[in-house]
């Protein structure tokens, strides 16, 4: 996980002085407890964490939590924090359509499949509280 976190352009911790880990427009990145270094776009850096989710290169059930009060991105992939699956949508529209829906009642796609194809994702509580979350889909 370090090592996606690092190729996705995070600066080592080791290599900054404390001023420039306390910079205004710096992030912490902090993965289950450890800092590892700081990121200067933290909105873009989760959205690639949560891109590498979707697509299966990390864990599904990896919690990726952007708190601008703190200034800090929280990671977390130990267990111990209760997730839920929901649905994935982009500008408000369900990526979950008609095709998928018949798919899934002929016996062709099971939970595992809208996991794997980006269809749905694991959140924990802090991503939640980020997440713009429709309680009804009416796309569908």
């Amino acid at each position: 996980m370090m090592e996606q976190c690092y190729c996705l352009g995070v600066e080592d911790l080791e290599l900054l002085s404390a001023e420039e880990l306390h910079l205004p427009s710096s992030y912490l990145i902090v993965l289950n407890g450890l800092m590892l270094g700081k990121h200067k776009s933290p909105q873009r850096f989760a959205n690639a964490m949560r891109n590498l989710r979707r697509a299966g290169k990390i864990r599904e059930f990896v919690s990726i939590f952007v708190n601008e009060k703190q200034h800090c991105v929280y990671i977390a992939s130990d267990g111990g924090h209760v997730c839920h699956p929901l649905v994935i949508a982009d500008r408000g529209v369900s990526r979950i359509k008609e095709l998928h829906m018949k798919e899934l009642r002929d016996g062709v796609r099971d939970f595992n499949i809208f996991l794997r194809d980006g269809l749905i994702e694991y959140l924990d509580v802090n991503e939640e509280n980020n997440s713009l979350i429709a309680l009804i889909d009416c796309s569908i």
